[in-house]
């Protein structure tokens, strides 16, 4: 039978999946009267279009009773399923202590009752579910882990408000109005319980500054994402907002500067393949603190922290909200410093460490990164190569940015 997306995606519960060794963070291991059926598969609603539809493999199962597991993101045996005949379906789950029975007239009715219940009054359900995932499984997208949303959205926070190359466009020491363009990759390896997932992620980041003056400026900072994690597409976007306030300005008569920079944004996340997504908001503030020393040499000290909280909404009474609560603290240093003489070419190193302060699959990680600066009086053009460390996760990541005065 056809089912819409929507639909297809709810039936998820139908059916279960455990499949060992895989690189697919999905799959579903169906067990008969005929024996197991077990397939796996990058897009969650194509596989379970197939299973609801009886095509392909799961062709076998038409008119048959069956039971297994559901292994999502990588967890084994995230959700089961217990069907009986054609009248009763029993859905539970280890992660959420969900417990659910349905009872129809027939499969296509319990489909129905299923569907219509994960949509509405078992949204919440849904929503544990995607939460336990990042508490578990180091390949979510929402949170948790490295290269998830709040992680991601957290790290151009933290590059915008405090830990920049020292480019004068950017530090405020003078008036006017700033922007900026940056592309930034990330390829990273997560291990999880049915094998290694390999993501590569994508991003454009545009952060300007209008400074009033040297002791305060308007920062905002938008971004566009689009990830592959073994070929499921995940899609994000947002922006965030701050007022940089620096009650000391680092110039030629003062060798220290800091900023600190309150801040709010909103964010959306989703993935077709992955039946996921939300809106995320963020709150936090940042400090940046600048040392100038001998040579030319700068010191640069930024802290942030930020919480994350996801809206709900609805859509044609469909309540969405992936339950992501969440705060993040990151600290790095940087040091800059000049190349030759005429001191238009500057290099520096960083390195950051930064913390879920919540449940979460890996509860940090570290990067070390390296760049290069070539600035002008109202331009300069920057890139950098780093590495992230953490059990169950490294990548390599890597920038080129643009910023000039308007």
């Amino acid at each position: 039978m056809k089912r819409t997306l929507l639909a297809a995606t709810a039936a998820l519960i139908l059916v279960v999946a455990g499949v060992a060794g895989a690189a697919d963070l999905f799959g579903v291991e169906a067990t008969y009267s005929g024996g197991t059926i077990t397939q796996t598969a990058s897009s969650l609603p194509n596989l379970i279009d197939a299973l609801v539809n009886n095509q392909g493999a799961f062709a076998p199962l038409v008119g048959n009773d069956f039971t297994g597991n559901l292994t999502y993101y990588g967890i084994p045996g995230a959700v089961a399923v217990n069907v009986q005949g054609e009248t009763q379906l029993t859905l539970t789950s280890p992660l959420t202590g969900l417990n659910q029975t349905f009872t129809g007239t027939d499969r296509g009715d319990l489909e129905n009752q299923v569907t219509d219940w994960l949509l509405k009054n078992g949204s919440s359900e849904v929503a544990k579910l995607i939460q336990a995932a990042a508490e578990r499984s180091a390949a979510a997208i929402t949170d948790g882990n490295p290269a998830s949303a709040t992680a991601r959205i957290a790290d151009r926070a933290f590059d915008a408000f405090g830990l920049f190359p020292a480019a004068r466009v950017m530090r405020g020491s003078e008036p006017g109005g700033y922007s900026a363009i940056w592309f930034h990759t990330r390829q990273g390896r997560a291990a999880t319980a049915v094998g290694t997932v390999n993501s590569a992620d994508y991003e454009l980041n545009f952060p300007w500054w209008i400074h009033f003056g040297r002791h305060f400026s308007l920062i905002g900072n938008a971004s566009g994402q689009y990830m592959d994690t073994e070929g499921s597409a995940i899609y994000g976007g947002g922006s965030d907002l701050g007022l940089g306030i620096r009650p000391l300005v680092r110039d030629e008569e003062c060798s220290l500067g800091w900023q600190i920079t309150p801040f709010a944004g909103l964010h959306g996340v989703g993935t077709y393949d992955g039946a996921t997504g939300g809106l995320l908001d963020q709150f936090g503030v940042t400090s940046r603190l600048e040392f100038q020393l001998p040579h030319n040499i700068l010191l640069i000290v930024a802290n942030q922290f930020s919480h994350f909280n996801s809206l709900k909404f609805k859509i044609e009474d469909v309540q969405i909200d992936p339950g992501v609560e969440q705060d993040v603290l990151k600290n790095g240093l940087m040091v800059d410093f000049p190349l030759w003489s005429e001191k238009s070419l500057y290099a520096n190193g960083f390195v950051v460490d930064t913390r879920f302060l919540r449940d979460a699959a890996i509860d940090n990680y570290q990067t070390l990164g390296l760049g290069l600066s070539l600035r002008g009086d109202r331009l300069s053009l920057n890139g950098y190569v780093s590495r992230d460390f953490a059990k169950d996760f490294s990548s390599w990541n890597a920038g080129l940015g643009l910023a000039f005065g308007l």
